[in-house]
């Protein structure tokens, strides 16, 4: 393609065919005359046709170059339109933004209430959500699969590359069925649940989580006798609302949780839910900075316990 064809030139042909005028054109372009007549006739060279008819020292527009004219004003108009949409997505006002999150997120509202303050700043940006557990979002923040992250455990400190933050803590309550023997009790101990029935999560989905939870029934007086698994925590509450088994669940839940079930909290039980935002350290995406901003509190004051 030639270099005659480049936006700087269309532009100068566009103003020539409105001004009708060489010299107009100039000086609102502000150029001399001569390096512009010559653009236009080595644009004319290079197309093979004529723009204008020379009348009167004025300049008319041939059908050719009306027509011609038209395209010019389209592709100039096209490429204001990409500039204003570059300029907004380097400003962090559009783009698209993936996140990768556990259920954790979405039960505590904290991943919710984030997405609809961002909708709310940047009505434009778009945001592609993926449920990962904590390593594969670790992975794929690495790979730049996802640019932003809320998860359980957080990178080892040796991941340079990977910046973290603690956004979220809640204490664990226990839920029973309504029509459980502990219903009735105005709070329970840790002798209360020796000889309970309990629905946990799979087997060696998280095991340093499922280490923490057994660290923490042993330092309370109680082993937990699991017979049931469930993989999330709608299943687990299905099974607690039969009455078929207790479970240790996030606070939060309460909020999804049927009526037929009952939620005890444990001021004794040493173990948290804790949830992290992870992102990469050297991201200069506004729209990055900007989501990490809403969902980071200022201070620790924010966090829920």
């Amino acid at each position: 393609m030639s270099d005659l064809f480049d936006l700087r030139t269309l532009r100068q042909f566009v103003v020539v065919a409105e001004t009708e005028h060489v010299s107009k054109a100039a000086e609102r372009l502000h150029l001399s005359q001569s390096p512009l007549s010559r653009r236009i006739l080595q644009l004319e060279d290079a197309l093979g046709f004529a723009l204008f008819e020379r009348r009167k020292m004025r300049l008319h527009l041939t059908r050719d170059g009306e027509a011609f004219l038209a395209e010019a004003r389209g592709l100039l108009a096209q490429a204001e339109a990409m500039e204003r949409q570059a300029r907004r997505r380097a400003q962090g006002e559009t783009g698209i933004l993936p996140i990768g999150y556990v259920e954790g997120a979405i039960h505590a509202d904290l991943l919710p209430r984030a997405l609809l303050r961002l909708k709310a700043e940047r009505p434009e940006a778009r945001t592609e959500l993926r449920p990962l557990r904590s390593q594969p979002q670790i992975d794929a923040l690495l790979r730049s699969e996802i640019d932003f992250g809320i998860l359980y455990n957080p990178p080892a400190p040796d991941h340079d590359d990977l910046a973290s933050r603690l956004v979220w803590q809640e204490p664990l309550s226990l839920v029973v069925a309504q029509t459980h023997p502990l219903a009735a009790r105005d709070e329970i101990e840790p002798a209360d649940l020796a000889d309970q029935t309990w629905v946990g999560r799979p087997q060696g989905l998280n095991p340093a989580a499922d280490r923490r939870f057994h660290e923490a029934c042993a330092a309370s007086g109680f082993v937990p006798d699991i017979a049931f698994e469930a993989p999330d925590p709608m299943t687990a509450l299905g099974i607690v609302a039969s009455g078929l088994a207790v479970a240790l669940m996030q606070a939060s839940m309460r909020a999804h949780a049927p009526a037929s079930v009952r939620f005890f909290e444990l001021p004794w039980f040493p173990m948290q839910i804790r949830m992290f935002a992870i992102w990469r350290r050297r991201s200069t995406s506004p729209l990055i900075a900007r989501f990490g901003e809403i969902v980071c509190p200022p201070d620790a004051s924010e966090l829920r316990s």
